[in-house]
């Protein structure tokens, strides 16, 4: 295959986050947190966050799984981190569907380009390279995939990321003998000895097998509950928006990805149902102000 196969994207500008980002290129607005906001691999990190609320989402572990809750109606994106020293491409997927060319997902695909400890905001559908559509969670049958004729692998987000490949060096061969001009042969190409790290990985899902500290919450212990109370969610193709990107090549260093990050969501009903979400201690009655109010009684 082609190692430049569809490898067209995109330097996505942070457009209204760009003010989140201080002069070290981190994000200001997210602190160090206890609890996991991000799924960090050794490639690229992934945070998802409600734009409403501007809230980064809490992902929990659960059956080897990663999964964070999602309200119907509300807007969310993705906030996708270069960790490395390099560049990198990230192929990206929500309900199995390339979020760039709207195919059904796989690894070769059109992704975004990072350059080194690069963060991108990216909040939708890209319809052109001037517009996306908004994502926003929605109930199944409204989802863009449904919408498609793709409802089974809705529910779930991931990145397949690839490494660069390393420049081509180039080495002289050994001088010809016996002449009087010291002619020297022809070049030829030598491939560079990509770390080992960038070797392709016998699994597609390369988390890692102990719980990060900043990936993951530890396995949870709650009772498994009845099937999901609620119709699961997907994400719809919302309102067009203005952000720019541009084409640039790239050549990946191996045909697999170096990694594969991976994040399941539903509404709060269902996650509680599956035992993701401890169950609510709220009740059904509404708060009262004065729950203490009473007449006055006589006196003894």
């Amino acid at each position: 295959m082609n190692a430049r196969r569809r490898s067209l994207v995109l330097l996505a500008p942070l457009l209204a986050a760009a003010a989140a980002i201080d002069s070290a290129g981190c994000a200001t607005r997210f602190p160090e947190p206890d609890l996991p906001l991000r799924w960090t691999g050794n490639v690229a990190r992934l945070e998802v966050y409600d734009r409403p609320f501007n809230e980064t989402k809490v992902f929990y572990r659960h059956g080897g799984e990663l999964w964070m809750e999602g309200k119907p109606g509300t807007e969310f994106g993705l906030w996708l981190r270069n960790v490395t020293n390099g560049r990198i491409l990230v192929v990206a997927s929500i309900d199995g569907v390339n979020i760039i060319t709207g195919e059904t997902a796989s690894p070769d695909q059109t992704g975004y380009v990072l350059e080194p400890g690069q963060l991108i905001a990216v909040d939708g559908w890209r319809k052109s390279y001037t517009q996306t559509a908004a994502f926003y969670f929605s109930d199944v049958r409204n989802s863009y995939a449904a919408r498609t004729g793709r409802p089974n692998d809705v529910g779930v987000i991931g990145l397949a990321v690839f490494r660069e490949r390393a420049p081509v060096a180039y080495r002289p061969r050994a001088e010809i003998g016996g002449t009087e001009n010291g002619a020297r042969g022809a070049t030829e190409p030598q491939q560079a000895q990509a770390p080992a790290s960038n070797a392709p990985t016998d699994s597609v899902d390369a988390r890692p097998a102990a719980p990060r500290r900043d990936a993951a919450k530890a396995e949870g212990s709650f009772a498994q509950a009845a099937p999901a109370p609620a119709p699961s969610l997907g994400t719809g193709h919302g309102r067009t928006e203005y952000s720019t990107v541009q084409r640039v090549d790239f050549v990946r260093a191996t045909p697999q990805p170096a990694e594969v990050l991976t994040v399941r969501y539903d509404r709060r009903e269902n996650l509680v149902a599956m035992g993701v979400l401890p169950p609510s201690t709220s009740t059904s009655r509404a708060p009262d102000p004065f729950p203490g109010m009473r007449f006055a009684p006589d006196p003894r």
